[in-house]
């Protein structure tokens, strides 16, 4: 039976010349691994990262505050259980429960730049609800307000402190907010014996609407590009963040390793969509599935290469991000460099 791999590759070079694709077949080499470094233990500090995965500082949580160093500077901030920062490192989000650390009954909000506290939103949301902050530092919110569980919402708090709020369709779940092409995007999915349909929604200045439907597992992000992949159980498409038009579409099982497992690579080759994914463990085996890093060109969705990765610890710790032409992956334990 043939590789899932190699019916992808097939899939895409029906479309193209049978000299073409020859010379597309010849060119799918794995890109090199130019560097393995082992990253030190962690002690205590986490990862405090941009919405493109690099990493613009860290904290920690103590008895009564929470710790961010962002610049060489450590900024006290309240106890809550979760940051996050803007691209230019100007805006940070904290989210959680400072009277709950381990298991947040309703979530505070509160937003802060340049080391001052811009705003605190008024509402307590329910612990599901989801946040992220654009390149700008706009902050963007699905999910519901605390014990309102079936009626969803969206609030959107842009850089000059205006606060827009959209009701969703009610009878459903929301999640993976994404701010792109002057909209908010959202992965919904209906309620046990609600008849909506599971979708990708759109909130612009002109409402809520259905940008495509979809049974979606996740809605991943493209750092300066108005398009965002669609990721359902057996298939991966690009679709435009504005129309809805769906770019390119492949029935092909992927598991990612992690959320933030994804990363848009702006390599030699031109933009490159790269995944790493985790296989199953074998059942009466303790050993951990091998991660392996996939790779597409973003304007077809052709399989470019897999590769094997080297042992790093859990693959759910992976994230990656890029340094000039260069495809960093880190896990726990290792973190590897890659080059065309």
């Amino acid at each position: 039976m043939r590789s899932t791999w190699t019916g992808v590759v097939l899939a895409w070079l029906s479309f193209v010349s049978p000299a073409s694709a020859l010379a597309r077949a010849q060119d799918l080499a794995a890109p090199r691994r130019v560097a393995r470094l082992e990253v030190a233990p962690g002690d205590g500090q986490r990862a405090l990262l941009a919405h493109d995965g690099r990493r613009l500082g860290s904290w920690r949580l103590t008895a009564d505050a929470a710790h961010v160093t962002l610049d060489g500077r450590e900024l006290v901030l309240p106890r809550l259980q979760e940051w996050l920062v803007s691209s230019d490192g100007r805006t940070l989000v904290g989210v959680g429960d400072a009277r709950a650390p381990e298991h947040p009954f309703e979530l505070t909000v509160q937003l802060w730049r340049d080391g001052f506290l811009a705003t605190e939103l008024a509402e307590r949301f329910d612990p599901e609800s989801e946040l992220t902050v654009g390149a700008d530092g706009t902050l963007a919110l699905v999910g519901q307000r605390a014990g309102e569980r079936g009626q969803p919402l969206a609030l959107v708090v842009a850089p000059d402190g205006v606060l827009t709020r959209t009701v969703l369709p009610p009878g459903t779940t929301v999640h993976d907010p994404v701010l792109v092409a002057d909209g908010l995007l959202l992965r919904s999915a209906p309620l046990p014996g609600h008849e909506t349909v599971a979708a990708i929604l759109r909130v612009d200045a002109l409402g809520v609407h259905t940008l495509v439907q979809a049974p979606a597992l996740s809605l991943v992000a493209l750092p300066g590009r108005d398009e965002v992949l669609v990721h359902e159980r057996a298939a991966l498409s690009l679709v435009d963040a504005r129309a809805g038009t769906v770019r390119w579409r492949f029935e092909v099982p992927l598991r990612p390793a992690s959320e933030r497992a994804w990363h848009l690579w702006p390599s030699t080759r031109g933009p490159v969509l790269a995944l790493v994914t985790a296989g199953l463990k074998r059942r009466g085996t303790t050993e951990e599935p091998r991660a392996r890093l996939e790779l597409f060109e973003l304007a077809s969705g052709a399989a470019l290469a897999s590769v094997a990765l080297e042992p790093g610890g859990p693959p759910g710790h992976t994230r990656l991000w890029s340094e000039g032409e260069t495809l960093l992956v880190e896990g726990q334990e290792l973190r590897e460099v890659f080059a065309w």
